[in-house]
């Protein structure tokens, strides 16, 4: 280490002399009676300098105050970083505090280190940085540990930082040890050294680059070899203008993978390649890993009709390029050798549910490139072909539908009706192939229906082509009719219709309200209060709204109940 050979530190006037006046904690500071002034001096170490001239000379800690005479040394070590005076004062003047006070400043600093970092380069050299943002140092003694001479590098005190350079003879592990040194007047013993460990590298490895996987159009993930902490990586990319840096690599950040994410890439449409740059600190030498390309990806429906038809596409570069391979609910289902998909390779499905995640693999250069894994309509609904167009009849006041049969399998059909509105809205779902419509709204002339169906993939078809029913209620009313279970004339009831506001009152011979029904269908069974109305004439009387709300009152009929 450097020896500190300095003139002792002289107090303002010349009384006493220190052997240091600033240093680490905790600093020895020896002061000696200089006998310029022959008188006794009490003397105070730890001083205020806010209050130089008090005459109160604590005794405490241990050492702080005292008297001195010629000659005669007193030691102090101060424990706690500040700025202090010592102070002494000659107790046998009469005269002015400034002619009987003489004084020295010391200045106390916490623990300090040098600040500084080692970087490793080709060819067995290291270089050390320092930076002087917080340095208190002059210069700094430099142990290589190889058993070269102690080497003195001095601060240049314009400059906020430096850095100097050594080379080892051999590639080895070597311990640096970095102390620093305070100018004249200054005490380094009790700051803290620095001992930094290097491995010195006479060639660096080139990076293994394994995968390359696409996760969607703007992220995809690298994996690698294990980088090593002391060297630079850079992943680069190639978006065809030739290798620039992308993401820089942190080997006790990103040891082995990274993912970037990156709002300009176009990865589903555009391929790229990539690879990874290493080197020295010093940037003296590098190497290259091998070069892996990404593939996009993309699918189209071609065709839909008994079965669905989807197109497959891909996209790599053709640099180094043997064989890629197609793989589809994680199976591989058939290779190609053409890097890219001049014509679509088509897949058919009899159902949405076959339809499965898929993607592209090819391997270059030893490295494994994988597309983003795509389900094809996972998030978008594909339109089913529509089925043939109902069937409907009118069934008493009812309307009934049957539906077609579908081409995928039913998830659920869709019922839609136009009526007194002019646009078809949907009014039920249902999984029958029968459907009966009881909610026609009064004053429906006619009903027309629509219907689409659902697959088990919540695909919806296109709507069908219409049926239409005619509604208009033109009663009918039997002159007889025969409620002997043949279920021929079973019920006394009117034609089917759409009766709105409908009311149907039967009478007996004398006058007396048999039956009574604000449903046209089914009509009067013939019984009267549980047990069968005898044979013979009825009147009855009819009374509703007909499709169109006109009102329609008929008060009087008979017919004849046959047994």
């Amino acid at each position: 280490m450097t020896s500190m050979l300095h003139a002792q530190e002289t107090s303002q006037k010349g009384w006493f002399t220190a052997n240091f006046d600033f240093g680490c904690r905790d600093l020895t500071v020896t002061i000696t009676h200089s006998g310029v002034n022959a008188s006794d001096l009490q003397f105070n170490f730890e001083g205020d300098p806010s209050d130089p001239f008090s005459l109160n000379f604590p005794t405490t800690p241990a050492g702080n105050s005292g008297n001195l005479s010629a000659g005669q040394t007193r030691t102090f070590t101060y424990t706690i970083p500040g700025t202090y005076i010592i102070r002494v004062v000659d107790q046998s003047s009469t005269g002015s505090n400034q002619d009987r006070f003489d004084f020295l400043d010391i200045r106390v600093l916490d623990k300090f280190s040098p600040s500084v970092a080692a970087r490793t380069c080709s060819n067995n050299e290291v270089v050390l940085f320092f930076d002087y943002a917080f340095d208190p140092f002059e210069s700094f003694d430099i142990d290589y540990g190889d058993g070269s001479p102690l080497e003195n590098f001095v601060k240049d005190v314009n400059a906020n930082n430096g850095f100097i350079a050594h080379t080892y003879e051999t590639n080895n592990v070597y311990n640096i040890t970095v102390t620093g040194i305070f100018a004249s007047g200054g005490n380094n013993a009790a700051c803290n050294s620095v001992t930094l460990t290097v491995s010195t590298l006479q060639a660096i490895d080139p990076p293994v680059l394994n995968v390359i996987t696409v996760i969607d159009q703007a992220n995809i993930s690298f994996e690698y070899a294990p980088i090593t902490e002391g060297l630079l990586y850079f992943l680069e990319i190639d978006k065809g203008n030739g290798f620039e840096a992308y993401a820089e690599l942190d080997p006790l950040v990103n040891p082995t993978a990274i993912t970037v994410d990156d709002p300009s890439l176009n990865s589903n449409i555009e391929t790229y390649d990539f690879r990874i740059r290493a080197t020295d600190r010093c940037l003296s030498i590098q190497e290259f890993s091998s070069i892996g390309s990404s593939i996009a990806t993309s699918f189209g429906l071609n065709d839909i009709d008994t079965t669905i038809d989807i197109d497959y596409q891909w996209l790599t570069s053709p640099a180094d390029f043997t064989q890629i391979d197609f793989f589809v609910d994680g199976s591989l289902n058939t290779t190609f050798n053409d890097p890219a998909s001049t014509v679509p390779y088509t897949l058919t499905y009899t159902n949405c549910t076959q339809i499965a995640p898929y993607f592209f693999q090819t391997v270059k250069n030893g490295v494994v490139s994988t597309s983003q894994t795509l389900t094809p309509f996972a998030n978008a609904s594909l339109v089913l072909p529509a089925t043939e167009a109902p069937t409907a009849e009118l069934l008493g006041g009812s309307i009934r539908i049957t539906l077609p049969g579908t081409t995928f399998a039913l998830g659920e059909y869709q019922i839609l009706r136009r009526d007194i509105t002019a646009n078809f809205n949907q009014i039920s779902t249902t999984i029958s192939q029968s459907f009966i419509d009881t909610t026609i709204p009064p004053g429906t002339t006619e009903a027309c229906y629509q219907v689409r169906y659902v697959d088990e993939c919540g695909n919806v078809s296109s709507a069908s082509s219409e049926v239409c029913v005619i509604i208009e209620a033109k009663l009918g009313i039997p002159t007889a009719f025969s409620p002997n279970g043949d279920n021929i004339n079973d019920f006394f009831s009117v034609t089917d219709g759409i009766y709105n506001n409908f009311q149907m009152l039967i009478y007996n011979q004398w006058g007396t309200l048999v039956f009574q029904t604000n449903n046209p269908s089914p009509g009067w069974n013939g019984t009267f209060e549980g047990s069968e109305a005898p044979s013979g004439s009825y009147s009855y009387r009819v009374m509703f709204n007909n499709a169109d709300n006109t009102s329609i009152n008929r008060s009087s009929g008979t017919f004849v109940l046959i047994r």
